[in-house]
């Protein structure tokens, strides 16, 4: 398995923000993102990979979404197991985001770990290049998803 991290901080409740990592909508934060379905902890999207490493693909992501959990510290936790469809076959990832709450802002720590595609779809010698590429996708991911909760604190209402 890979890792990547990234970190991003945000305004606004952390309670709302938990609830909003646990929703499909939030998964459309992802770069090439496909709108899909959930129903009670399962989100079913798909994502259009275009990664300079791998062979341009879809993929489906089927994933169970846990329970918050309040750590000792008074941060939450949320993770997730995936079912990764890829063309030539499925492969797990799992997540953690972890909410750290502060003054004034708050922290968002994503952390995913999956399973190299095989080698139809990645190279062996790209792989060094298709982590870095998730590393990024991770990151924008994390960035649209908090932009997206101060956009939404910022607005007024009515």
């Amino acid at each position: 398995m890979e890792t990547v991290s990234a970190t991003s901080e945000f305004t606004g409740d952390i309670h709302e923000m938990v609830d909003r990592c646990r929703s499909l909508q939030s998964r459309e934060c992802w770069p090439g993102a496909v709108p899909g379905m959930s129903v009670g902890t399962r989100i079913i999207y798909g994502v259009a990979m275009r990664l300079q490493a791998a062979t341009m693909t879809d993929i489906e992501i089927d994933e169970h979404v846990d329970e918050p959990e309040e750590l000792d510290d008074g941060s939450l936790r949320i993770r997730t197991t995936q079912r990764v469809t890829w063309p030539d076959g499925h492969e797990d990832a799992t997540t953690e985001y972890l909410f750290i709450p502060g003054s004034p802002n708050n922290t968002l720590q994503f952390t995913y770990s999956y399973a190299t595609p095989g080698k139809k779809l990645v190279k062996p010698k790209e792989r060094p290049k298709f982590h870095h590429g998730m590393e990024r996708v991770a990151q924008r991911y994390v960035a649209n998803l908090t932009k997206t909760s101060d956009l939404k604190a910022q607005t007024p209402a009515g």
